[in-house]
């Protein structure tokens, strides 16, 4: 991971809101995201600042080691729909930026490429379950054309009072038809507390998975 993505979340860090995380890129009015998330030879980072309950603007960069590129750009975020159950939640999203890609993942010298990206995610979710489904859709002019998908289920060992430390065992199976190994399963462990969300796990194929959500 790049070591100037780290910095940035320990910053964000020091000002934590006592609210438990939930891993979504819409928040509350007024309220902010950082995230840093590693897959096999793919970095992203992330922040994410909502301006209303259904509608959030942000910056996303994105090294892929294995293609060879970078891309670096605005990005929007919404909220599409909300269902509020007595015991669950659940929620569809959607994202999109456009920038700049750069067929080298170590500098930005080289010639810069339009590139844009757009994704949907829903999720549903109560104190013991959680489900998710991600779909995204990568282009990058004369360099990468991507469509990847995600799917989760979770199960909670022990159902946390709010503010103590949440725990959910995952299990999330990755699928990018122009990968070296399109499918990836890989065991996830969830932890959070209050702002700060972290998962790992490593894949069946031995790959790493780890990513970080801070929330103030």
């Amino acid at each position: 991971m790049r070591p100037y993505a780290y910095m940035a979340l320990a910053a964000a860090a020091a000002a934590l809101a006592p609210t438990d995380a939930d891993a979504r890129p819409v928040t509350y009015p007024g309220g902010n995201m950082a995230m840093v998330e590693h897959r096999d030879e793919s970095t992203t980072t992330e922040f994410v600042h909502t301006l209303t309950p259904k509608f959030a603007v942000g910056w996303h960069d994105e090294w892929n080691d294995e293609r060879d590129w970078q891309f670096h750009g605005p990005m929007i975020a919404g909220l599409a729909k909300r269902w509020n159950m007595p015991d669950a939640q659940g929620n569809i999203f959607w994202m999109a930026g456009a920038g700049v890609a750069y067929d080298d993942v170590a500098s930005t010298g080289g010639d810069a490429k339009p590139a844009a990206y757009a994704s949907v995610e829903a999720d549903w979710e109560n104190r013991r379950f959680y489900t998710q489904y991600q779909a995204k859709g990568f282009w990058a002019e004369d360099i990468d054309t991507t469509f990847m998908q995600r799917a989760r289920f979770g199960v909670a060992p022990y159902v946390a009072e709010a503010g103590a430390l949440h725990t959910w065992a995952i299990l999330q199976v990755d699928y990018d038809a122009e990968d070296d190994r399109p499918l990836s399963v890989s065991p996830v462990v969830r932890l959070f507390k209050g702002g700060a969300l972290a998962e790992a796990g490593v894949s069946l194929n031995g790959d790493a998975f780890a990513s970080l959500m801070v929330y103030f």
